[in-house]
Formats: C-alpha cells, structure tokens, sequence
C-alpha cells in the first residue's frame, strides 16, 4: 500500500512513471528506505531513465505525519542520476505533471502546489548528472534545506523556491567550500528564468538573476554583482603568495555557443602579492571592464600600486 501511494504521489508530482524496486519501513524510528527508485520521462526506451536512485533513506520528523508539508531530520540519497536530453527540435525528456481542472475551477485553479518539503539534511552520495553523453560527478551535504514547487497549467511553467541554510562541497586539491544561498527560479518548456539568486560562503558573497533560453542553442544571460575576500579565496585554492585584498565586480554577461561577452565595472582595494620577485601591498585599481573569447578591454583605469598612480587603457588580446 505504502509503495503504492508513494508511486503515485511521485507521478503526480513529476508527471512521470514511478517504478519501486523495494520499500523498507522501520515505523518506530520513523524511517521509510527505498530500494531503485525510477521516473522515466520523456525519453526513448533505449535512454537512461530521467531520474534513477540506488538507495533513498528518509527520517521523517513527527509534525509531518500531521501537517500538510513533507519534514525530514535526514535523507540520504545513494548513488542518484539524474538525465537530461535536449532531442534536435529543442525538446527535452523532461516530464511535466498532469494537473487536472475541469469547467468550474479552470481559470480559478491554474497554480498547483506540488511540494513543500523541509530537511535538516541531505547527503547526496556518489551522484552523477548526465547531460546526453557528458557525466557531471555529483557529491554534497546541504543543512536546513527547505524547498517548494508549484505548477502553473496556464503557463506549463514551474515555479521554486530553495532555501540553503549550510551547504559543503569538496573540489579535489582544495579545502572545503561550506556556503549558502537562496534561489527562486522558474522552468518552462523551453526557457529558465532565474528570478533571484543569493549566496555566502565566509570569503564571498554573490548575487545574481537572468535566463536561459532555447536548451537546443543555449543562450545565457545575467546579470550579477559579487564581491570577495581574496585573502579567503587564497586560502581555500591554497596559495600562499595572494595575501589579501579585496575584489568587486558588477556587470552582466551573455553566453551562447557563439559568442561570450561579459561587461562591468570592477574595483580592488587592499590587494597584497608577495613571492620571491615581488612584494606589492595595499594596491588599488578601479576601471570598467568589457570582455570576450579574445580580448579584455579595461577603460576609465585608475590604478595605484607600489607608490605610483595609473591613469589610462589597457587591452589584451588573443
């Protein structure tokens, strides 16, 4: 019955078929463990799946049982992929939800909420993200995750909202990144709209909103604001010859696989290198700044470092 009704409610949900391998419920501890859990979308039957789990374990906190939104004290998800394929007319395998309306709540009942959920936290273990041929390795701990979904029929668009209170992610060759951030964003059949994006980590702070258009041809654009302690920056990429100083950008870029081009302004102030050729503290430098796959073009520069002060342009090229 429990297996059941958590197909259906994921096909609900996701629009797509649910397939359970096994359900394990441990009732005392509040523990339900799931065994192959599979939504298939909108691929070809010869495709990777859209979503498949090795293993899910989910403690559920007791105010869920009574209370309409999902709670959790933690899941572990083992070995998740995650599929996405864009097909040559700029369709994609992604599954969209059957929200049914009939005459007299059509136009009246156009947003569907599909979830709520709240986590204390999710370890996501050996995941993979596979776009077409290309595998993209998955593996993080986020803390107090707190995420819901709605459904507009009108529109066929997504609506989300994430909410990150701790998150860690490790990169080889580097200390831990541990951060936060708060996302809203929006999916359509063929557009992402990133309404607001936040996030910290102790030596950075981004904010950021565009959208992504047409997933056969991506065009990206954005518009961003960021700022950085470069003395943090060089202690998580483990260098010891950037020791301090601080970064400012504010632009808006735009990517395709065309063209790239990002312009802004930037400023540095407090900035220290110091190896065994040079020697340089307290280094400032103001300009804006334009960019593409072959030049960096710096105007309006203003500049001082080691006692001296810089007006001017500066282009690099190739």
């Amino acid at each position: 019955m429990v297996s059941r009704r958590l197909v259906a409610q994921l096909e609900r949900i996701t629009g797509g078929k649910a397939e359970i391998g096994e359900v394990d419920i441990s009732p005392f501890q509040l523990r339900v463990d799931l065994h192959n859990l599979t939504i298939h979308g909108l691929e070809k039957p010869e495709e990777a799946p859209y979503l498949h789990v090795d293993r899910l374990i989910a403690d559920l906190k007791l105010r869920s049982l009574f209370e309409g939104d999902l709670g959790f004290r933690a899941i572990v998800i083992d070995h998740p992929t995650l599929h996405l394929e864009i097909y040559p007319d700029g369709t994609t395998n992604q599954p969209a939800p059957a929200v049914a309306t009939d005459s007299s709540t059509q136009g009246l009942n156009q947003l569907q909420q599909l979830f709520s959920i709240s986590v204390n936290r999710i370890d996501v273990r050996h995941g993979a993200l596979l776009l077409g041929n290309q595998q993209i390795p998955v593996d993080f701990s986020l803390n107090d995750f707190a995420a819901d979904t709605n459904y507009s029929l009108l529109h066929r668009r997504y609506d989300s909202n994430i909410l990150l209170g701790h998150a860690e992610v490790k990169f080889e060759g580097y200390k831990p990144i541990a951060w936060t951030a708060e996302i809203h964003f929006s999916v359509e059949h063929n557009r992402i709209e990133l309404k607001s994006l936040k996030a910290a980590t102790s030596g950075a702070h981004l904010e950021a909103n565009g959208q992504l258009q047409n997933f056969l041809q991506p065009q990206v654009d954005v518009n961003y604001k960021a700022d950085f302690d470069l003395s943090r920056v060089a202690s998580v990429v483990r260098r010891t010859d950037l020791r301090g100083g601080s970064l400012q950008m504010d632009g808006k870029g735009s990517w395709s696989a065309k063209a790239m081009t990002s312009t802004g302004i930037l400023a540095v102030d407090g900035f220290a290198w110091w190896d065994s050729n040079i020697n340089l503290r307290n280094a400032k430098l103001t300009a804006k700044y334009s960019a593409d796959r072959n030049r960096l073009s710096l105007s309006q520069l203003q500049a001082r470092l080691l006692g001296v002060t810089t007006t001017g342009d500066l282009t690099i090229t190739n």
